[in-house]
Order: C-alpha cells, then sequence, then structure tokens
C-alpha cells in the first residue's frame, strides 16, 4: 500500500510541475495547459475511485469522505447545469468558469490527503519497530 501511495503522489506532483513549466513556456499554446489539467483531474478521481472500491482501510477515512462528498455535489451541480441547458438556461459556463477556479484547491487538497496517509503509514510502521 505504501508502494501505490508513493507511486501516487510522484504521479500527482509530476502532473503538476509538468502543467506549471508548461504555463511558464511562452510557446507552449495556452490551450494545451488545459489537457494536462484534464489529467491531473483525471488521475486524481481515478486514485479517489481506487481508494473508495478496493481500498477499505483508508488511514484518513474523514478527509477522503469528505473529498468524496465535495466531488459528489459538483457533479450533480454539473448535471444540473447541463439539464437546464435543455430549457435554455445556459449556466454551463458558469459553473465550467468555477470549476476551473475550484480544481486547483480540489487539487492540493486531494494531494496532501494522500501525502499524510503516507506519512501516517511511514510512522505506523516505524511504531512496531519499538
Amino acid at each position: 500500500m505504501k508502494l501505490y501511495k508513493l507511486f501516487d503522489l510522484t504521479v500527482q506532483l509530476i502532473i503538476a510541475l509538468t502543467g506549471i513549466s508548461f504555463l511558464i513556456i511562452k510557446e507552449f499554446p495556452f490551450q494545451n495547459v488545459i489537457y494536462v489539467y484534464c489529467i491531473a483531474g483525471g488521475w486524481q478521481l481515478i486514485s479517489f475511485f481506487y481508494h473508495l472500491f478496493l481500498i477499505k482501510n483508508w488511514v484518513l477515512r474523514r478527509d477522503r469522505s469528505k473529498y468524496g462528498e465535495i466531488i459528489f455535489w459538483i457533479l450533480i451541480i454539473g448535471l444540473i447545469c447541463l439539464l437546464l441547458m435543455l430549457i435554455k438556461l445556459p449556466l454551463l459556463l458558469f459553473y465550467l468558469f468555477g470549476l476551473m477556479i475550484v480544481s486547483p484547491f480540489l487539487a492540493i487538497w486531494y494531494f496532501l490527503i494522500g501525502l499524510n496517509e503516507l506519512k501516517l503509514m511511514n510512522k505506523i510502521s516505524l511504531l512496531h519497530l519499538k
């Protein structure tokens, strides 16, 4: 499990640093940053659902549960915005703009959850050595 945590955090860090370095490069088209943005969010969602369905003993159960609730409500609001488009209320653009603002904070929060879990796992394994 520790190896998976380390791998997960490393991939998240590589994706984030790649996105930041692309923002710094002036010749890089800004549209391609959106791809990195989606890859980072996609990786974190895959990791979250992997933890949700395959790993039953979360170290930080409360933090992961709160993260999951927020993701659930973000999806519900997105579906409502899609349904509102059927009756000609175009709120989807505002939703996507809000998601662009909120997503980096969610990414940092998820990274910190994984980092804290890894720290606790290492601390627990060191306690058994005493």
